[in-house]
């Protein structure tokens, strides 16, 4: 009888399973929809960048002169500002995309830095994970700007970099498993902090979360610092221009020309790493950022803000709206197939929206060829003839483009092909692991391991340990079967995974490192 009636319950919660399942599966859809962010999506005035003009007309040209004229003019309290109204000649732009992007940028600023070429970049545009890489670079140099150092010293110099991609490794695991499950179904504002409070950790070289947008004014005012922007994107309803999407904060206001300008003071000011977090903020339903409304043309009393990938994922247009004369665009974005997404964005926006034409031609090309393996890591393009009017009449300026696209391109494939290829690289990496944790023998997961101990390691050839970086990560990625089967390949790592293990973080520095390093002739043979 017992048995029986076990049975007749048995068959009583299998008949009402799916009756269970789905109440379940609509508890749980209705958490995680009670922690979502509301709000309101705004209506843009229409945007006011600087256009170009493909036509013969020269009334029309002189016309589109003097407005490009007016449009530059927003930013020349910028130009005052910086250095003292020096002109701007270069540019720098860092993609977004995670940590990835920011582990890619790092190895690429460094070749920057050994190239002699950070010194002269006067702007760094960045978006999502790009901005994590920026926020890193500059508290790096808050924490010791007492000593007077260039800009980048403190991060980039032989003596500290090897030890700061250590700290780094150990602070891969960005946003563990655990907390990002609990962020999903916690309230939007607790979700947006744990968001901050990890790039603060990773990033933020533990000086970070009061730390006001303005710290390094002083610094930027007087040359030795870049200026920099972070770029989000305005919630906007559908059909809105796309150039007014795009919402600053920077050293000295928030804002954009459409919007108009909201200047810091001491009554009104802003926290870096919360900028920051608002330009990675990717999931719109548990991350997107309100802020007061201060604009006029607005009728609203927020302004909704989330990643700023949501409308230009490379940061260029920041750069090319101010007129910047050289950009060097490091481009760390998700192509499985080497699409180009946010070279297509771009490309396409400024075309429709601006009159410009932007044009890479080995992108281009490869585009058109629907190719899978690009030949090179550089590209250099260009935006030609754009109107601008001067004291001496109407003037057709260019800009130059120098495109860096996180790959595995023909010439890294070539430079890591032979057989002993990062044969020196594992002595120094194994030499690295031993000097921060000599008895280690789960090196992905101890936690012993301390790159305090990392002492004299000045002339360690960064070339050929991130030959050996890229190379056994890629080769052990590339060639596992369950990889394969995903359809997985290094360098193509989705923006989700936010939880890096060392030998992935150090790959990604490694490749941004080699490739990058690429430019340098690239910038020598345009000099010519």
């Amino acid at each position: 009888m017992k048995i029986k009636a076990t049975s007749t319950i048995r068959l009583a919660l299998q008949k009402f399973r799916p009756t269970f399942d789905f109440a379940f599966l609509l508890c749980l859809v209705c958490l995680v929809l009670s922690s979502c962010t509301s709000y309101k999506k705004a209506l843009l005035p229409k945007q006011n960048g600087i256009q170009g003009y493909q036509g013969t007309n020269s009334e029309t040209q002189l016309l589109i002169a003097q407005q490009n004229k007016e449009r530059l003019a927003a930013y020349d309290f910028e130009r005052s500002f910086m250095n003292e109204g020096a002109a701007i000649n270069w540019g720098l732009s860092l993609s977004g995309g995670g940590l990835r992007s920011a582990s890619y940028n790092m190895g690429a600023l460094k070749a920057l830095y050994d190239m002699g070429v950070l010194d002269s970049i006067q702007l760094i545009s960045s978006v999502s994970g790009g901005g994590y890489l920026s926020f890193w670079l500059y508290t790096n140099y808050y924490k010791h700007a007492s000593a007077d150092k260039e800009f980048g010293h403190y991060s980039f110099h032989d003596n500290s970099f090897i030890k700061n991609v250590a700290f780094q490794q150990n602070r891969a695991r960005f946003l563990p498993k655990t907390r990002t499950l609990g962020a999903f179904f916690d309230l939007p504002n607790r979700a947006f902090g744990t968001y901050r409070r990890s790039i603060e950790s990773a990033y933020g070289r533990d000086v970070a979360h009061e730390l006001p947008i303005t710290a390094l004014n002083s610094q930027i005012a007087a040359g030795k610092a870049p200026y920099f922007i972070i770029n989000t994107t305005v919630a906007a309803q559908d059909g809105q221009d796309w150039l007014s999407r795009i919402f600053e904060f920077t050293p000295l206001f928030s804002g954009n020309p459409e919007l108009d300008f909201q200047q810091w003071d001491a009554a009104n000011n802003f926290e870096w790493s919360r900028a920051i977090a608002i330009s990675g903020a990717a999931i719109k339903f548990k991350l997107l950022h309100k802020i007061p409304n201060y604009s006029s043309k607005l009728d609203a009393k927020y302004i909704a803000l989330s990643d700023g990938g949501h409308s230009e994922n490379l940061g260029a247009i920041a750069l090319i709206r101010r007129g910047v004369k050289n950009i060097i665009v490091v481009d760390a974005g998700y192509n499985k197939d080497y699409s180009f997404d946010g070279y297509k964005v771009l490309k396409q926006q400024v075309e429709e929206e601006l009159g410009l034409c932007l044009e890479v031609e080995g992108i281009d090309a490869f585009i058109q060829k629907q190719d899978t393996l690009l030949s090179h890591s550089v590209f250099k393009g260009h935006i030609k003839n754009i109107p601008i009017m001067t004291e001496t009449g109407c003037v057709l300026r260019d800009i130059n483009l120098y495109y860096i696209k996180m790959s595995l391109s023909e010439d890294i494939n070539t430079l890591l092909a032979p057989s002993n290829a990062g044969d020196l690289g594992r002595e120094l990496e194994l030499e690295l692991q031993d000097r921060c944790c000599s008895s280690c023998e789960t090196y992905d997961q101890c936690d012993a391991y301390d790159p305090n101990l990392l002492t004299d390691y000045e002339t360690m050839d960064l070339t050929e340990l991130s030959k050996y970086w890229v190379k056994s990560y890629s080769e052990y990625i590339n060639n596992h079967p369950v990889w394969s089967r995903l359809g997985y390949r290094f360098p193509h790592t989705t923006t989700a995974d936010q939880t890096f293990y060392r030998d992935q973080l150090s790959a990604f520095v490694g490749l941004g490192y080699l490739q990058a390093s690429r430019l340098e002739d690239l910038l020598v043979s345009s000099k010519q």
